[in-house]
């Protein structure tokens, strides 16, 4: 765990009360054991790459083949979207405590945390105003088997909020004045879902992860092993 300009070896993980076993379970049959059978396990065991790498890109660029959620034909497209969101909703309505927060606490505010809770639980038609994008990073390896916990960001005055789990970035653009660039990617490629085909090391995030590695002073376990 890189946080603060220092670096640790921990096995805990973020945690609060929230969900009832009927909705966990829900949350895990809709989405998270999907996404999780597909994510990035080791070196020869990707399934999500395997199965775009057999679709056909709506858009090729120089890093990254673009993908329609709405033209996929092997992937449960509703399982991602709906696996996003509930990572998104449970980091904005979780109490994380002062001891591990995680900075998305609240993060999409009242009108969302109800518009997600409602699609969440099949009472309402996903929120019209978030749009997802799913990196799927070709060069996936252990060397760089990264999580990051969700977080939130303004932009031009609209949200971006973004997790990743291994092999996998989610993005969400939220609100009502997202850029109009990225609602015409969308809507040319008739879709609320994009899937991107790309490389880590080539996104400026990589880089940044980087240089806050080697600036992270390493402190307990992380510190005997060095030595």
């Amino acid at each position: 765990m890189v946080r603060e300009g220092i670096a640790v070896q921990s096995n805990r993980q973020f945690t609060c009360q929230l969900l009832c076993r009927e909705c966990e379970n829900l949350f895990n049959v809709k989405g998270e054991r999907i996404v999780m059978n597909e994510c990035f396990r080791d070196e020869g065991y990707f399934p999500l790459r395997s199965l775009l790498e057999n679709e056909v890109p709506a858009i090729s660029a120089q890093h990254s083949q673009w993908f329609s959620g709405t033209h996929l034909k092997n992937i449960n497209v509703n399982a991602y979207r709906y696996f996003a969101a509930s990572v998104f909703w449970r980091g904005s309505v979780g109490r994380w405590g002062q001891r591990k927060p995680l900075g998305c606490e609240h993060s999409l505010g009242p009108k969302y945390e109800e518009a997600f809770r409602r699609y969440l639980l099949g009472e309402a038609p996903r929120p019209k105003q978030a749009l997802f994008l799913v990196f799927v990073f070709a060069d996936m390896d252990e060397e760089v088997l990264t999580l990051w916990p969700p977080r939130p960001g303004n932009k031009e005055g609209y949200h971006i909020h973004h997790f990743t789990i291994p092999g996998i970035e989610f993005r969400m653009f939220l609100g009502g004045c997202i850029n109009p660039r990225i609602r015409l990617l969308f809507g040319h490629l008739n879709t609320d879902v994009v899937f991107v085909l790309t490389r880590l090391r080539v996104q400026p995030r990589f880089e940044q992860l980087v240089d806050s590695v080697k600036r992270a002073t390493p402190k307990g376990k992380i510190v005997h092993k060095q030595e």
